[in-house]
């Protein structure tokens, strides 16, 4: 305990009142009138104090160093109202003193012009039942080194000018009803630990912050009642320092600020918005004011959590590495929500509603990130935008699970610098996706590897649904059946479908802006296309070029009347051994439009569309030569050729060369490759019968032992 003087001594002062008939009287000034009772006793009486007179406005201090418990109760206030009225109240004692305030009537307080000090060894306390307690300057509680002590409002009210807790040693103030208004500052951890619980009451605190961890530890818990403050202070000034506030329950309305952390200390602080459930209970906590200015500014190393309850708030600041987790409840945030310089949010088990959009990183600043789990819902009434302010740092946002709902908003990834979104699991929809930029800037990365995602579109045009940049879907599905799918728009840009993933747009366009490449690669999964599928576009000079290459997996080009169409205008569709291409109707008129058939498997329901004087496989031949030799055009090894010339018996020839069933065939020779071939055989026609590609000979008698010949075969008759 603290070594306060208790030797008392009287400073008297004569006031002679010179009238006629009245005797002089004497006012007594005591610097000290200290409580003597070694045990319980009641506060108005003299003989407890070592002046002889209760307490009052004459005494500097009242000092409180030993007792048990000492009592102000209705007879105090109703009988003795003068006792009530003092200055400095000092409670130290090395054994567990109570001073209480039992049904003492809420009509005249115990009024202090000074301070209340409450400090001791064995954790004295004041607790204020029924009864009202006012004091002019600071309520100070725990103020010595390793001591502890309390202050409890349970019924009635308290009005402080300021509020200490922890000045050196721990302070407790538990409010647990009635009414506690504090006209300046409250501290939590002034050098030493400061704790404040609610259970009940108000607290209005609305003129001054309150300070938690202000060169100390400072801890504030909610389970109940309302607080209004102008704003709460939760960081540490030193390391070392430390602030903590929960709301747990009740409903805490916060004017200004909520300051979470410092920059320049690294101990981490907190806030909590969660539910209990010892209490039973869930905190509200809202900060918000008419003018929409109020925020919650979360910097390095400390975290926002929201764990049920609701926590609205008009600005939420997470551009100084601060985290936001949101495990539970609901979150309503107005303006922007702007994520930067290494700031994160973690959203699960939670409603969120963003009314203006949300940015993650930016330009000139640093990266964001976001992460949405399970069970969580993420509702964005405009954009999400996901930049940074270089090609070479990342902003994420990742969608393991729940739902992202972005009925009317635009989802752009990397418009500047680089960006990515990952879907993992959930549900998701948004109006568009549009990944990177239209100035080479900004670099955006899709991977879809679980969940759902449907894609509305604002059309089916080109650029009305997904645009590519990067994309990557190895899993899930992705939903765009009302919009489309474009692959090189403004810039040139790679999508790959691969493991279980499956797709399905109403229109897709692989290569789209003059000047750009579109590449489309398939080597697993599904994508349909219900309407059209366009690759490149018709100016094969400057015109931008579509690249598909199915690997594996089926890409159907097709609906329920056969009208979808998969027109090759500038590029070319590869299908390799192991893809199938499924497709109602194929139009490649374009010069510059290619289709191979690289042993996979191509399935039309009509013919295709191809321009007679044009090589869509690009072997050489062209489309009619291949038609009309019963070959397929789409095949670049579907071929009219010898394929070998050979002697037998020393002086036949045998010429081998593809065929088709049901086709017939004529060899002819001449003298040079430039002179009249004729017909070699007198019969003129060799007739294959059946279907399907083969070979077939004709052995011409002793032509190996003549002069040179060149043989060719044409197709008879």
């Amino acid at each position: 305990m603290k070594d306060y003087p208790r030797n008392s001594f009287t400073l008297g002062l004569f006031v002679v009142l010179l009238l006629a008939g009245v005797a002089p009287l004497q006012a007594q000034f005591y610097e000290y009138n200290d409580w003597v009772n070694t045990n319980a006793g009641k506060w108005e009486v003299g003989s407890n104090w070592s002046q002889g007179v209760p307490p009052g406005t004459n005494d500097g201090y009242n000092n409180i160093f030993t007792g048990t418990t000492i009592t102000i109760d209705a007879t105090t206030s109703g009988s003795f109202p003068d006792t009530m009225t003092a200055n400095y109240v000092l409670i130290d004692s090395p054994q567990q003193l109570i001073l209480e305030l039992n049904n003492a009537g809420t009509n005249v307080p115990l009024h202090l012009l000074q301070n209340l000090e409450i400090g001791g060894d064995q954790n004295s306390e004041v607790i204020v039942t029924n009864s009202a307690v006012q004091v002019d300057g600071t309520l100070i509680v725990g103020d010595n080194l390793e001591e502890a002590a309390t202050f409890e409002l349970d019924a009635g009210w308290a009005q402080s000018g300021a509020i200490l807790l922890g000045n050196g040693g721990d302070g407790n103030l538990y409010l647990n009803g009635g009414t506690l208004t504090v006209q300046g500052s409250t501290t939590l951890g002034g050098s030493g630990g400061g704790a404040f619980q609610m259970l009940g009451g108000t607290l209005i605190n609305t003129n001054d912050p309150i300070y938690l961890g202000n060169n100390g530890y400072g801890w504030f818990a909610m389970y109940g009642g309302s607080v209004q403050a102008q704003g709460f202070q939760v960081r540490a000034l030193a390391a070392g320092d430390q602030g903590q506030l929960f709301v747990e329950g009740g409903t805490a309305l916060v004017s200004s600020n909520i300051l979470v952390g410092n920059n320049q200390v690294p101990t981490p602080c907190s806030v909590t918005v969660a539910s209990n459930s010892y209490y039973g209970t869930f905190g509200t906590l809202i900060v918000t004011n008419a003018a929409g200015t109020a925020y919650i500014d979360v910097v390095q190393n400390s975290t926002l959590t929201l764990n049920g309850g609701l926590l609205i708030v008009d600005n939420l600041i997470l551009t100084n590495g601060g985290t936001f987790i949101n495990q539970a409840g609901t979150f309503q945030l107005v303006p922007p929500l702007n994520i930067d310089n290494g700031g994160s949010v973690v959203l699960t088990g939670s409603t969120n509603n963003f009314e203006s959009g949300v940015q993650l990183g930016s330009t000139t600043g640093g990266t964001g990130s976001l992460t949405l789990q399970s069970n969580s819902v993420m509702n964005v009434i405009s954009n999400l935008v996901i930049v940074s302010s270089s090609l070479t740092s990342t902003s994420s946002v990742t969608l393991d699970g729940g739902s992202l709902i972005m009925s009317n908003g635009l989802v752009q990834v990397g418009p500047a610098g680089s960006g990515q979104l990952i879907v993992t699991g959930g549900n998701h929809v948004v109006q568009q996706l549009w990944l990177g930029s239209s100035n080479n800037l900004g670099s955006g990365f899709f991977h879809m590897s679980g969940g759902y995602l449907k894609i509305l579109g604002a059309g089916t045009g080109p650029g009305q649904g997904l645009i590519s940049n990067w994309i990557i879907v190895d899993g899930g599905d992705l939903d765009g059946s009302g919009t489309s799918f474009t692959v090189g728009d403004a810039h040139s840009s790679d999508a790959y479908l691969t493991g279980d993933g499956t797709a399905r747009f109403a229109n897709g366009y692989v290569g789209y802006s003059p000047g750009y490449t579109g590449t489309y690669d398939q080597t697993n999964g599904i994508m349909t296309i219900s309407s059209g599928l366009t690759v490149g576009t018709a100016d094969c000079v400057t015109g931008a070029v579509g690249e598909i290459n199915l690997i594996g997996g089926t890409l159907y080009v097709t609906n329920a009347t056969h009208t979808a169409v998969l027109n090759v205008l500038n590029g070319t569709v590869v299908v390799n051994a192991g893809a199938t291409l499924v497709a109602d109707n194929l139009i490649i008129t374009n010069a510059c439009g290619h289709f191979m058939k690289e042993g996979g498997t191509v399935n039309l329901y009509n013919p295709p569309v191809l321009d007679p004087n044009l090589d869509a496989d690009g072997n050489g031949e062209s489309n009619a030569y291949k038609e009309a030799a019963g070959l397929d055009p789409l095949d670049p090894s579907s071929v009219f050729e010898i394929t070998s010339v050979t002697v037998t018996n020393g002086q036949d020839l045998n010429v081998v060369w593809t065929t088709e069933g049901g086709h017939s065939y004529v060899v002819q020779s001449a003298r040079s490759p430039g002179g009249s071939f004729s017909d070699l055989l007198p019969s003129g026609v060799i007739v294959v019968n059946g279907s399907g590609a083969g070979t077939t000979n004709c052995v011409i008698s002793g032509a190996a032992g003549n002069h040179a010949n060149f043989y060719r075969v044409r197709l008879g008759p």
